[in-house]
């Protein structure tokens, strides 16, 4: 399998030498560039081998090999650690990175799994828990077409439905994070979708189709009840399959949404310029988004929102405004 694992690593950087560069993606700087079918088939090839690195859109997450970032369009962009230059180098599309690195990432969430079985805080053994996951990703990747389909039928025509289902590595992950659950069975979010309608009116009656069809076993309605100083809202509910599964829903307006996407990067900054920002600018940052909240909030639900909100000028620099749907 390594032999077979090197070969392509060795097909991707080749490619990746002949590949053109640079170009601007999302506002990063992309110096290097994966394109053409026979690329992706090698990347599916490699995805078999050394497992997928995927996460959810706007997902960011660090390891010791570099940031992991997903962007808007829907793919995963891998981006590796600074160049002398500050330039950083994003593969893509798709992901791909070398054996040694894959094999680093991965290691902590196997010393920490193994530790775990150690000392009794997880049952059975490495390979039962890694064999548990497996068979906990499959079952849901065969439901998941049956299931989006369900959604789709749920919300109101011109809504917009999207969906992952963890890999098995990542669903391990979240045993470390979660020790309550013992086995990647148990998890609640091996599926998670999102439902984005036009209106307010549109997330409650998509919610009560949903119940309708679905047992309910946990539910946030943070369009009631906004989250946090910033006033997040989306519905959030945790169903029961027909397959005894249980699959993570979010239903918000297309409003809400793109507040979402805003948000990610003040509590997740991917960038030095955001993170010094939050720290010196916390309050004013916090107060645009609360008062963005409540202004599309409105709109949502087809109120007066009033004046929009003005953003102070560090939103203007380093994040961007908030923009609104419609």
């Amino acid at each position: 399998m390594y032999d077979e694992l090197l070969a392509l690593v060795r097909e991707a950087d080749a490619r990746l030498k002949r590949a053109p560069s640079p170009l601007v993606l999302e506002g990063v700087r992309v110096t290097r560039v994966i394109r053409g079918p026979s690329m992706l088939e090698a990347l599916d090839a490699l995805r078999d081998l050394l497992g997928e690195l995927s996460y959810e859109i706007g997902t960011v997450r660090t390891w010791k090999g570099g940031d992991f970032i997903k962007t808007r369009d829907g793919w995963v962009r891998t981006v590796m650690p600074k160049k002398a230059d500050g330039d950083r180098v994003v593969l893509g599309p798709g992901d791909v990175i070398s054996h040694e690195d894959y094999a680093r990432n991965m290691q902590s969430t196997v010393t920490n799994i193994q530790g775990m079985i150690a000392d009794g805080r997880l049952p059975g053994t490495l390979e039962s828990q890694i064999d548990a996951a497996k068979d906990a990703v499959s079952k849901h990747k065969k439901a998941f077409p049956r299931f989006m389909k369900s959604l789709q039928d749920a919300a109101p025509p011109g809504s917009e439905v999207s969906g992952r289902v963890k890999t098995f590595q990542s669903a391990l992950g979240k045993l470390v994070v979660k020790p309550k659950y013992k086995t990647a069975a148990g998890l609640q979010d091996t599926t998670g979708t999102r439902v984005v309608c036009e209106s307010t009116a549109d997330v409650k009656s998509t919610v009560e189709n949903l119940k309708k069809q679905y047992k309910v076993l946990a539910e946030d309605d943070y369009i009631s009840n906004p989250l946090g100083s910033m006033k997040y809202r989306s519905h959030h509910l945790i169903v029961e399959d027909s397959d005894g599964t249980a699959k993570e829903i979010q239903v918000r307006t297309k409003n809400q949404d793109a507040f979402g996407h805003w948000a990610h990067e003040s509590y997740k900054p991917t960038t030095d310029a955001k993170r010094e920002a939050i720290e010196k600018h916390a309050d004013e940052i916090m107060a645009y988004a609360a008062a963005m909240s409540d202004y599309l909030a409105a709109k949502d639900e087809g109120r007066e929102p009033g004046d929009r909100p003005r953003a102070p000028q560090v939103v203007k620099d380093v994040f961007g405004e908030i923009h609104e749907h419609g």
